[in-house]
């Protein structure tokens, strides 16, 4: 349970005091009433990040310097406070670092986007794996910032002198390969027991299958190294770093068919929130139970398969699912409601 949670100067909240969000919490209201600005809030309250935005900026209300968010959860107060020029985090009233504050309380959110993502390009693919692996992994995060920044420089210098561009290389290859190997644990964990639920909803077997843009025949930095040698000039030519991790995706398949291809909407919508919720449950073997929330998600299936979907997390995990009205919710009515006035 949530307590004393406060919003001041974020989106359409000036000042706004919630004295209790319960563990179960159904929050309803016509658009532009603040839902998913609400949702947003909790999640950057905990993590320090928003699911909408990489610019931070953009949720300040109109016309002020920054937004202060604070409450308590566990007994333990956390306070998240954003300018232009400072972010602040504080536990118990004590600065920590943003690695320390993050560790403390996982946060999944579930969009309607999820499925766009998930089922379009490699790019959306790849952006959902690693919004996973930043929860699961406390060091995936600085190891793709500091992957980004070498990338970053390695192709700015293809762009002035190729040949002077393998500078980088050793460290792509050292930042690269331990992306690599990472996705590669954790997507074989994933894979195991999403097969596992999603037999039980739809009697088939799925497989998670990663799609490297190199051969991993051995070590996967001798791998990394050959990859690099054997598209130099094809690098040359089109200026930009060709292998490696910021081009990886991973695939849906069940056997040798693209799930994808052939899924209806309903299999494509549990699947995306079947993956997040197997994501849930390993951060709790990781005794770790993150708070899960739910922007808007309907289930487009029968009946039979909610109610199984629905029991994968209905008293397992906390949660907050926003609707329109009361009964767009599934599932047994064992929660607390907040309505929201449109603003």
């Amino acid at each position: 349970m949530i307590e004393r949670f406060e919003i001041v100067g974020f989106r359409n909240y000036s000042e706004t005091r919630f004295p209790t969000l319960s563990e179960k919490t159904v929050i309803i209201g016509p658009n532009g009433s603040g839902k998913t600005n609400l949702l947003e809030a909790i999640s950057i309250w905990l993590t320090g990040d928003s699911f909408r935005t990489n610019n931070l900026q953009e949720a300040i209300s109109w016309g002020g310097q920054g937004f202060s968010l604070r409450g308590i959860l566990d007994h333990n107060e956390y306070h998240f406070g954003y300018t232009s020029t400072t972010r602040l985090y504080r536990k118990n009233g004590k600065t920590v670092t943003a690695k320390e504050y993050r560790q403390h309380h996982p946060v999944l959110v579930f969009l309607p986007d999820d499925t766009i993502l998930l089922y379009g390009g490699s790019e959306g693919r790849r952006r959902i794996l690693d919004q996973i692996l930043t929860t699961l992994d406390s060091e995936y995060r600085s190891l793709w910032l500091s992957y980004y920044r070498v990338l970053k420089q390695r192709n700015a210098q293809l762009r002035i002198s190729p040949s002077d561009a393998r500078i980088w290389d050793r460290q792509l290859i050292d930042f690269g390969s331990q992306i690599i190997e990472k996705r590669l644990f954790y997507l074989r964990k994933i894979s195991a027991r999403l097969q596992e639920y999603y037999y039980e909803l739809y009697g088939t077997k799925l497989e998670l299958r990663m799609l490297n843009t190199f051969r991993i025949e051995k070590e996967i930095r001798e791998s990394f190294g050959q990859a690099l040698f054997h598209t130099r000039e094809l690098e040359s030519q089109k200026k930009l770093t060709l292998v490696g991790p910021h081009r990886d995706t991973f695939e849906i398949r069940e056997g040798e068919k693209i799930f994808r291809h052939f899924a209806s909407q309903g299999q494509k919508r549990a699947l995306a929130l079947l993956l997040k919720i197997t994501v849930a449950t390993i951060l709790r073997d990781q005794a770790r139970i993150p708070l899960l929330l739910f922007d808007d998600v309907m289930l487009e299936m029968d009946h039979e398969r909610q109610k199984m979907l629905l029991s994968r997390f209905w008293d397992s995990f906390p949660w907050m699912w926003t609707v329109y009205t009361r009964d767009m919710v599934p599932g047994p009515r064992t929660y607390e409601v907040i309505e929201l006035p449109l603003k």
